[in-house]
C-alpha cells in the first residue's frame, strides 16, 4: 500500500534529521510526484540536494519553493540559509541571501527573529562586515543569551575587528562549553600566536584534533625555500607590473602587525598587504607619494591557508599579484573580477 503524503514527509524529515540525505531526497520526490508544489517537500528536497553537494539542483528547487510560497517566512528563511551557508564563500550568493532576510527582520515571532538575526550575523561575517555582524549577533543574544552559534558569530566579529581580548574571553568560555567545536580552539591559537605565547601550537592542535579537514596541519616551508618561492613569484609577474617594483620593498613576515590591521579594518588572517600610494594616484608635487612602498606577505597565514606545498607556492604568487594590483591602483572589486580576490 503506497505511503500517504504525510507519512512520506515524516520519513523524509526523519531521514534528514539523521543525516541520511539519499532517502530524504527519495521520500521528498515521492511527495512531489503527487503534489508538485508542496512547500515542505520542496524544502526537504532542496536541503537533501545541498547536503549531497548537488548545489545547482538545490538552487533550482529553492527557486520553485519561492514561487510556491513567496510570502511564507519559513521558505524565505530556508532559501536565505542555503544561499548564505552553501558553499559559504560566494559573495553574490550571500548578498542574495541577506536580501531575502530583509522582509523578516521586523517579525514579531521571537523564534523566527532569532534565526533571522543569527543568519544575518553569519552572512555579514562572511562578507567581511564585522561591525554589522557583531550588532546582529548581539541582537540575537538578547533573545537567546547562551546560544552557542550566536556567541561564535559574535566572537568571530570581535576577532576580525582586532578586539582580541574580548574575543579571547568569549572563545575561552566556548572552548569549555563546546570543546568539540574547532573554531574556538583555532582562534585562541591565533590570539596566542599574536601575543607570542607558547601555547599557540597546542591550541592549533586542539582545533586539528576536533576537525582535521577544516584545520589541517599547515604546510611549512623553510625560510629559504619560502623566500625562493617569493622570488619565483616576482619573476613570473607581468612585465608591466615588474616595471613598477623599482621603488617597492617586498617583505615576508610571520603575521600582520597591529599597525597592519589598521585599527581592525583589516583581518589578522590576511595573506598580504600593500602600504603606499598607488601608481595612478601619485602626484609629482608630493614627496610622500614617492617614498618606498611596501608589500608584505604573511608566511604563517599563507601556510595555514594552503593544503599542499604546490597550493602554497601558487597562493604566494596569487597574493603577490593581488598586492601588486593595489600598487597599480586596482581596488578589491577590480581584483575580484580578475580572479585575484
Amino acid at each position: 500500500m503506497p505511503s500517504s503524503v504525510d507519512q512520506l514527509l515524516d520519513e523524509a524529515q526523519a531521514a534528514a534529521d539523521e543525516g541520511r540525505f539519499e532517502p530524504a531526497l527519495r521520500h521528498a520526490e515521492q511527495v512531489l510526484a503527487q503534489q508538485p508544489a508542496d512547500p515542505e517537500a520542496l524544502e526537504l528536497k532542496a536541503l537533501a540536494l545541498l547536503e549531497l553537494g548537488r548545489i545547482d539542483e538545490a538552487d533550482l528547487t529553492y527557486r520553485t519553493l519561492l514561487k510556491a510560497a513567496p510570502d511564507e517566512p519559513g521558505a524565505l528563511l530556508s532559501v536565505a540559509d542555503a544561499l548564505i551557508r552553501y558553499p559559504g564563500d560566494d559573495p553574490e550568493r550571500i548578498a542574495d541571501g541577506l536580501r531575502l532576510l530583509e522582509p523578516l527582520r521586523k517579525t514579531k515571532d521571537e523564534d523566527l527573529r532569532f534565526e533571522v538575526l543569527l543568519l544575518l550575523a553569519t552572512g555579514l561575517n562572511q562578507l567581511g562586515d564585522a561591525p554589522a555582524a557583531q550588532r546582529a549577533a548581539e541582537q540575537a543574544l538578547q533573545l537567546e543569551p547562551r546560544n552557542v552559534d550566536a556567541r561564535l558569530e559574535r566572537a568571530f566579529a570581535l576577532f576580525e575587528q582586532a578586539h582580541f581580548s574580548q574575543a579571547r574571553d568569549e572563545y575561552q568560555a566556548l572552548s569549555l562549553e563546546v570543546p568539540e567545536d574547532p573554531s574556538a580552539w583555532y582562534h585562541l591559537g591565533l590570539i596566542a600566536e599574536r601575543a607570542g605565547r607558547a601555547e599557540a601550537e597546542g591550541l592549533f592542535k586542539a582545533a586539528r584534533d576536533a576537525d582535521p579537514d577544516a584545520y589541517p596541519e599547515p604546510v611549512r616551508l623553510p625560510e629559504a625555500r619560502f623566500d625562493q618561492a617569493v622570488q619565483d613569484a616576482i619573476a613570473h609577474l607581468p612585465e608591466q607590473a615588474r616595471a613598477e617594483l623599482g621603488n617597492v620593498t617586498i617583505a615576508v613576515e610571520a603575521i600582520p602587525s597591529d599597525d597592519d590591521l589598521d585599527g581592525g579594518r583589516l583581518s589578522a588572517t590576511m595573506l598580504g598587504i600593500f602600504h603606499g600610494t598607488p601608481v595612478d594616484e601619485r602626484s609629482s608635487l608630493s614627496a610622500a607619494d614617492h617614498q618606498t612602498a611596501v608589500i608584505k606577505l604573511f608566511q604563517n597565514n599563507l601556510q595555514r591557508f594552503a593544503r599542499t606545498e604546490a597550493e602554497l607556492i601558487e597562493q604566494i604568487g596569487v597574493t603577490l599579484l593581488h598586492e601588486v594590483g593595489h600598487l597599480m591602483g586596482l581596488d578589491e572589486d577590480e581584483l575580484a573580477d580578475r580572479g585575484l580576490d
